[in-house]
């Protein structure tokens, strides 16, 4: 495992948080993306 990772699951973890120091909503980060809000929040939430 990489020095940047933590653990598994740990991706959601870092996007919830970069998402954050962004300034960003789900529904903003989802429109800019492409995802959708539900399995973005499934992302964030579920390791």
């Amino acid at each position: 495992m990489s020095e940047h990772s933590k653990a598994p699951g740990d991706i959601g973890r870092r996007v919830a948080r970069r998402r954050e120091d962004l300034g960003l909503t789900r529904e903003q980060l989802a429109e800019r993306t492409g995802m959708d809000p539900g399995y973005l929040a499934y992302l964030e939430e579920n390791t």
